[in-house]
């Protein structure tokens, strides 16, 4: 399940290991697209997200502040 969608791989990184240390299981997809921009659209498809592994977890998220706290 697709649960954020980054504007670059190193933001969309972050996110992905934020949630790691959370124990919550995900992987960064999307990058190779990252690298085609300009010959592929530039839209939500040519951007890296983080994809969720088990949807169980999604029920258990905490929100990701952008406060930092």
């Amino acid at each position: 399940m697709k649960i954020f969608i980054g504007n670059n791989p190193p933001e969309t990184h972050i996110v992905q290991q934020q949630l790691a240390s959370e124990g919550i299981r995900c992987e960064v997809r999307g990058e190779g697209v990252f690298g085609l921009r300009g010959e592929v659209p530039f839209d939500e498809s040519s951007l890296p997200y983080v994809w969720l592994f088990d949807i169980e977890q999604s029920m258990m998220q905490k929100p990701l502040s952008s406060s930092g706290s």
